[in-house]
């Protein structure tokens, strides 16, 4: 079993290193074991992720105990759908070679239960020390990075839209917004369109506000057994948003304060990193 004192390799040479999840990883801790990205051949246990996952038939990994493929980002990211598809067949046909391989695609889950385990890529732009409830001064926020993705597009009709709605990252002004909560610690409401809107979907783009005391409005898949509901507002178009836009201010904010409240909770009891989920329902379980 698992514990505190494990180290389990990580191959992934794609944007997920890069990124400031793996920055909060390494400042935070997680809860039950560390990441090793230097020598990851020599750990019981090896991660593989995304278009990566090829890498666990080179011969160096041979002796790995538990090879675990995990597809982290969404369909979308890849270069193209088809190359998507590509890995989802390659990882079908050595399914044996994986002691798990986790999605976060309830599709895929579904249609291949001997293969696919789900796990939400849960995550967040959010450092420890900056996840708390603020006092809120402004009414919306849309952040969105310099990724050019189908729903990208809606991000900018919005952004065209509502002028009282504040815009920043890559896509609107050239620049990451510094610090990392900028989008979420003044404003009572941002508007949440995620890079997919896949059965199961649902990531930084989401735990990041809540953890800010944000209400998100949410344009995704169907989150409603993971959170209070009555502290995220959904929308399917842009109707449906221009209502929205018309009834939100600081009365309906304080209404729901207590659902707000709940989900800043659930998001920082349960849903900062994947892998100690991962832990807690998968990996605890295996031999090494």
């Amino acid at each position: 079993m698992l514990d505190k004192k494990n180290k389990i390799g990580y191959v992934c040479e794609t944007s997920t290193l890069d990124c400031h999840y793996f920055n909060n990883i390494f400042e935070d801790g997680l809860k039950y074991f560390e990441y090793d990205l230097q020598n990851p051949e020599d750990r019981d246990i090896v991660f593989f992720a995304d278009q990566d996952i090829v890498k666990a038939t080179e011969p160096k990994f041979d002796n790995v105990k538990h090879k675990i493929a995990w597809l982290v980002e969404s369909p979308i990211f890849y270069e193209t759908f088809f190359q998507y598809k590509l890995i989802v067949h390659w990882v079908r046909a050595r399914k044996d070679m994986f002691s798990f391989v986790f999605t976060q695609d309830k599709n895929l889950v579904r249609k291949y239960p001997d293969v696919f385990s789900y796990l939400p890529v849960l995550q967040s732009w959010i450092s420890k020390r900056d996840r708390k409830m603020y006092t809120k001064n402004k009414l919306c926020s849309l952040a969105s990075a310099r990724k050019v993705f189908a729903r990208q597009y809606l991000r900018f009709e919005i952004a065209e839209r509502f002028k009282n709605i504040d815009c920043m990252g890559e896509a609107f002004d050239g620049e990451w917004f510094t610090p990392n909560h900028k989008p979420f610690k003044d404003y009572m409401y941002t508007i949440v369109v995620p890079n997919s809107d896949i059965d199961g979907y649902w990531d930084v783009h989401l735990t990041s506000p809540l953890s800010c005391g944000c209400v998100p409005i949410w344009k995704g898949s169907d989150i409603s057994s993971y959170f209070n509901m009555d502290g995220i507002i959904t929308f399917d178009d842009m109707d449906e948003l221009d209502e929205i836009m018309d009834f939100i201010g600081e009365e309906d904010y304080n209404s729901r304060i207590s659902a707000i409240e709940d989900n800043f909770n659930i998001v920082n009891d349960k849903y900062i990193f994947a892998e100690d989920m991962m832990w807690e329902q998968y990996l605890r379980y295996l031999e090494i």
